[in-house]
């Protein structure tokens, strides 16, 4: 099958299945990159071991949220079973990670100590911020 009749086909089952436009044209978008990353592919590399290094790919050299990655997952493992009607196997691939940190949030003492060094309407306005 190719690149345009591929595409064709994944837009007219995803339209069927009454998906919004956007979800659509962000699909087509992640297949028209897959697509394109498999003519760098090695011919014996299987089906999952394509999608997984796609997918690896995207967090290495993209440098893409989890979440960013996810949706171009559901995506080519979308078009494998809806249009080709093909199962997608176990995949395995290099994950995107989100730097962990904490909100600033002040603690009850902390917050007493700002109230203490005010007085008048910067007191109000700080108490009715904390309250």
């Amino acid at each position: 099958m190719k690149k345009d009749e591929a595409l064709k086909r994944y837009y007219e089952t995803l339209r069927l299945l009454r998906r919004s436009k956007s979800t659509v044209s962000t699909y087509l978008s992640w297949m028209r990159q897959y697509i394109d990353f498999l003519s760098s592919c090695r011919l014996e590399d299987t089906r999952e071991e394509r999608i997984g290094n796609f997918l690896s790919r995207t967090v290495i050299k993209g440098n893409v949220s989890a979440t960013t990655q996810k949706q171009a997952l559901c995506a080519i493992t979308g078009f494998y079973k809806l249009v080709l009607k093909e199962p997608v196997g176990e995949l395995t691939f290099t994950r995107s990670s989100r730097p962990k940190f904490l909100p600033a949030v002040l603690s009850r003492e902390e917050v007493w100590r700002v109230l203490d060094n005010l007085d008048g309407v910067g007191w109000l306005w700080a108490a009715f911020m904390y309250g």
